[in-house]
């Protein structure tokens, strides 16, 4: 089972189920057919992560703000203990955990169908209303039941959009910074051999650099403004 870079943890799951056999869904999808913030594994299936390695697990708990960043990206996962204890069912504490609307976008389904052979759901679609890739609004599936919402994963993870699901708009409680019509398509130029660098920065350090820094930047990165320049001018 391959896992790509901006795959959120609950899509990872919710594969691992399907790849698997595995008809239980409750411990990422709730009774409203919403993610679960923080999911962990279903007990008994440990196995199945095993070949993952914890520090994949970590990372992709850390770029969803799930765990901590306290210092370089090739620091050992021991001080990180709590976090995947929780995550593996090894422990019992408590988590807070919120519920997010389950958002796709169909072309990038698409997309990675035809690249790689399988369809999946990345993180920052939990946080955002808006595709940068293929800049257009997301679809959301509407909260009814886990039944319904697994129902129409089942189609969008085949790259289709069910007729229930609705384009996300300023209506559903997000307004999207970086749509063309409010003009913040800035351009950010890097020289290009710290394009990598660069990428790896603003996924551990998104949790303190601010929501909309960060979108500018995963947008630049998206886009390919790369220039001989560090910076470009203000």
């Amino acid at each position: 089972m391959y896992v790509l870079d901006d795959e959120s943890i609950q899509s990872l799951i919710y594969r691992a189920h399907v790849l698997n056999g595995i008809n239980d869904f409750a411990n990422i999808i709730d009774n409203k057919g919403r993610w679960i913030g923080f999911p962990r594994i279903k007990i008994g299936t440990l196995d199945i992560y095993k070949k993952f390695g914890e520090k994949l697990v970590l990372s992709m708990l850390q770029r969803q703000g799930l765990a901590p960043y306290k210092g370089h990206r090739f620091e050992d996962p021991a001080p990180y203990r709590p976090n995947l204890a929780f995550f593996y069912r090894k422990s019992q504490k408590v988590k807070i955990s919120n519920k997010h609307i389950i958002k796709y976008c169909t072309k990038c389904i698409q997309d990675n169908l035809f690249k790689h052979g399988f369809g999946y759901l990345k993180f920052e679609w939990i946080k955002s209303d808006f595709c940068q890739k293929h800049d257009t609004a997301l679809q959301c599936i509407p909260q009814q039941s886990r039944m319904e919402s697994l129902r129409c994963l089942d189609m969008i993870f085949r790259g289709e959009s069910p007729s229930e699901c609705n384009e996300l708009t300023s209506s559903n409680n997000h307004i999207n910074s970086f749509s063309p019509s409010n003009g913040r398509h800035k351009k950010l130029h890097f020289v290009s051999c710290l394009q990598e660098d660069f990428s790896c920065f603003i996924k551990e350090e998104s949790h303190t650099i601010g929501e909309d820094v960060d979108e500018i930047l995963r947008f630049s990165l998206s886009k390919g403004n790369i220039s001989d320049a560090f910076l470009s001018k203000p």
